[in-house]
């Protein structure tokens, strides 16, 4: 793939249109790129995340959030932690870590996290706009 065409895909592919780990790729692999691309095109990309000094073992990841919407159904996962909202059924919060077939619901016992998790997920709902 050419250079030239790598900017192009990354005027062309938003965000909403990715995972969050399929365009987190994406934007380590432009922001590699983006010296480059800057030699042939005068324009400001957003590229979000740079993941390169992950992928070299330079950094730790930084500890943020990942989000998913589907409908009414919702989830927010921040390190171990995952809050999870299907239907009408009652939040459910899970250890992945500790939990990996995600059996154990800890809502009842960590409602402080349960309520830290959920203004996290709405503050980022707001963030993205609801479509």
């Amino acid at each position: 793939m050419r250079l030239i065409q790598l900017f192009t895909l990354a005027q062309l592919i938003s965000a909403s249109s990715l995972g969050a780990e399929q365009w987190g790729v994406f934007q380590t692999s432009f922001i590699s790129a983006k010296e480059y691309v800057n030699a042939f095109v005068d324009v400001q990309v957003d590229v979000g995340i740079d993941l390169m000094s992950q992928l070299t073992g330079q950094a730790t990841p930084p500890q943020r959030a990942l989000h998913w919407l589907f409908g009414s159904d919702w989830a927010v996962r921040r390190g171990a932690w995952k809050l999870v909202q299907e239907g009408a059924k009652e939040l459910s919060l899970v250890n992945v870590e500790q939990d990996l077939a995600e059996t154990t619901n800890l809502a009842q016992v960590n409602p402080a996290l349960v309520d830290e998790l959920t203004r996290l997920h709405q503050q980022w709902i707001v963030s993205v706009g609801n479509k």
